[in-house]
């Protein structure tokens, strides 16, 4: 099922939720919520639990996407096309996501 206007879980049964984006006003307002200047570069850890992943796409036939993940203990992975790069977020971005997807 794929969902392709506001932020919304898609599997609401499950620990992590998954969520698209597909308005670009909807992508610019999502991440200038998320503090991205204050991100730190770290490692994502192997048992890390995964909470949200959220789907942005940026042209009309979804098929170029960027993907955030977010993990416990304040963990991130951002990745675009074949970039991907790991953060230490701050916990008011942790919030800000869980507030978006309720």
């Amino acid at each position: 099922m794929q969902i392709k206007k506001n932020v919304v879980p898609l599997q609401p049964q499950s620990r992590n939720k998954d969520a698209d984006i597909t308005d670009a006003r909807q992508i610019d307002d999502f991440t200038d919520k998320l503090n991205i200047d204050e991100w730190k570069i770290s490692e994502v850890g192997e048992d890390s639990v995964l909470l949200y992943q959220i789907r942005m796409y940026y042209d009309k036939a979804q098929d170029k996407k960027a993907e955030l993940k977010l993990y416990e203990n304040q963990y991130a992975e951002f990745s675009m096309g074949k970039q991907s790069f790991d953060f230490k977020i701050p916990q008011e971005v942790q919030e800000a996501v869980e507030n978006l997807q309720q």
